[in-house]
């Protein structure tokens, strides 16, 4: 804080209205003989102030009482399961400078922010897995500031609510029994954490930043659950929530640059999430076709760069396979960009009132292969191996698949590309970037969003199954897609995939082995199949039990369109193309 800026003046000061410089004694009194400098307490500190001061001193007072417990070092903050940074992880999880903010001179200890658990070593490893895993592809926070208030004990970035929602999401990627709900039932994992974020949310007096970045986080969580109507709601939640801030413009308020970054961030996270499932589920997304939107370049410089290592063994082991640039600045940058293409494709191929024809598809896929083409050199395929550079190539190809999708049975008029052709390729590069993902890391850590678009690959490969041959050898993509969703199946999402494979399989008269090792039960199978209550399910096959995918797949209809609960591009016609 500023020297010269005084909270509170001396009584002689104040009696004779002159300036005061705040010391003991100030130099005005120093100067008179016989007149004592006095300070009472100033009424006029501001209750907020208050407040984060009693909760700094009751952060370091759980801290003391604390002491008895060993703190773990920064080697031992090392990213488990395979995978861990080494500049991040140690820079993160360090103490803060001295400079930070006068409130902040004493890190407090991470078990300050959740009731669920005292354990701070567990708390550092969770957080750490979702810094590595999940948030340089869906960041909907300021990772920066976050763990600097994280360490400081201040509550301007960091909350407890925030916290909890990140364990829950680091949860998924531990093989701990501590971070289980029920440590015998993996299906538990970060329940508990959960359950209190729903506590805190619903004991909150106001919406803020904080708000929005929550429920960004738990639409992530509950997608990593299988739960996708619950977290198609949490991400139109924060992106609706995040308009209404007004995040999505440049404020015209007199803020600084650490608020302004913060605000960017926030509202990007919202905008990448809810264009991710507005894509996979075929809806108009939440933010209106012709916003002018903040910019992306406040949220470039919220991370730097680090470097990427990962052990070929488990979570703490010393030895090192490789190191390699994490490049996550350039990847979000980029992943924010595709998503503003995303949010104008999805206008032009879903808005009611406007018929879609070759011309609008084939600019679309222009504008998306110029995308791609622009991509730096170190994120080029083959290049960057790191988790999210392999998403940000997957993703691409997931939405090339979905753009041509609804039109393998058209051909496109006045152009030689064959929409059946584009995604069976897509589907095809999918599937290769999943394996490889897998081969290199464990299979658990992946994005949530993987298992949805690994159906949609594995639904393509059916199709040129049904159109080629009947047959299916051990070789064939479609049983290849399956055993990777059977790897994925800490997804509850994974195994409703192969069970609607399976369906779609028996109807198409596709003669496919599926050696899953899941019961088929009917609550499974119809879960699977259509809509149950409780659950929009978007990717349910059919509406009416009396229908079948059949009817669907085989119908006159000229759109392919396998889930009946997602949108249809409304097209214009031209004999046997479009």
């Amino acid at each position: 804080m500023p020297s010269s800026l005084v909270f509170n003046a001396c009584n002689e000061c104040k009696l004779k209205r002159t300036k005061c410089d705040g010391q003991h004694p100030c130099a005005r009194c120093d100067s008179r003989e016989g007149v004592l400098c006095v300070y009472e307490p100033s009424t006029r500190v501001s209750n907020e102030r208050l407040r984060h001061e009693v909760h700094r001193l009751r952060s370091q007072l759980k801290q003391i009482n604390n002491t008895t417990k060993p703190v773990a070092s920064s080697a031992d903050f090392q990213v488990g399961f395979g995978f861990s940074t080494i500049s991040s992880v140690k820079a993160d999880f360090a103490p803060l400078s001295e400079t930070r903010r006068s409130e902040e001179q004493m890190p407090v200890s991470a078990s300050c922010w959740t009731e669920v658990t005292s354990d701070q070593e567990l708390i550092e490893h969770l957080l750490s897995l979702y810094f590595v895993w999940e948030y340089p592809i869906f960041a909907t926070l300021s990772k920066k500031h976050f763990l600097a208030d994280f360490r400081s004990g201040s509550r301007t970035y960091c909350s407890s609510l925030l916290v909890n929602a990140l364990l829950a999401i680091g949860c998924s990627f531990s093989d701990r029994r501590e971070a289980r709900l029920d440590a015998e039932k993996e299906e538990t994992a970060g329940d508990h954490f959960f359950q209190e974020v729903k506590r805190l949310l619903s004991d909150q007096q106001s919406q803020s930043l904080e708000t929005v970045q929550v429920l960004g986080l738990m639409s992530i969580r509950e997608a990593r659950c299988g739960r996708e109507s619950e977290s198609w709601f949490f991400a139109g939640q924060s992106i609706r929530l995040a308009i209404e801030m007004g995040l999505h413009v440049n404020s015209l308020q007199n803020l600084t640059n650490e608020e302004n970054e913060v605000r960017a961030a926030t509202f990007w996270g919202a905008f990448t999430l809810d264009q991710a499932w507005s894509l996979s589920v075929a809806r108009l997304p939440h933010v209106s076709r012709d916003s002018r939107l903040i910019e992306k370049s406040r949220v470039v410089d919220l991370s730097q760069a680090s470097d990427w290592s990962w052990s070929a063994r488990s979570s703490f082991t010393p030895e090192i396979v490789s190191i390699q640039s994490s490049s996550t600045p350039s990847i979000y940058n980029c992943f924010c960009k595709l998503s503003q293409l995303i949010h104008r494709s999805l206008y032009i191929l879903y808005t009611p009132s406007c018929a879609l024809n070759s011309k609008d598809v084939l600019r679309i896929y222009t504008q998306y292969l110029l995308w791609y083409d622009s991509l730096p050199e170190t994120l080029r395929r083959g290049v960057n191996p790191s988790p999210a550079a392999l998403f940000l190539h997957i993703y691409y190809q997931y939405i090339i698949l979905l753009l041509f999708r609804p039109f393998i049975n058209l051909r496109l008029a006045g152009s030689s590309i064959l929409p059946r052709e584009v995604c069976l390729q897509a589907a095809e590069n999918i599937s290769a970037l999943i394996r490889s993902h897998n081969q290199i890391y464990r299979r658990e850590n992946h994005s949530a969003f993987l298992p949805y678009i690994l159906l949609a690959s594995a639904m393509m490969h059916l199709v040129s199954v049904d159109t080629i041959s009947p047959i299916v050898n051990d070789s064939t993509p479609i049983l290849l897609d399956i055993v990777t969703l059977q790897d994925l199946s800490r997804n509850p999402f994974a195994g409703r995939a192969i069970m609607s494979l399976m369906h779609i399989a028996e109807q198409w008269d596709i003669a496919v082995s599926f050696d899953t090792g899941l019961e088929k039960n009917n609550g499974l199978l119809n879960y699977a199949w259509q809509p149950v209550s409780g659950s929009m399910n978007f990717f349910a096959l059919i509406v009416n039990p009396a229908l079948s995918v059949t009817i669907i797949h085989h119908t006159k209809s000229a759109v392919f369109a396998p889930f009946p609960m997602q949108g249809l591009p409304s097209i214009t016609m031209e004999s046997s193309g479009m």
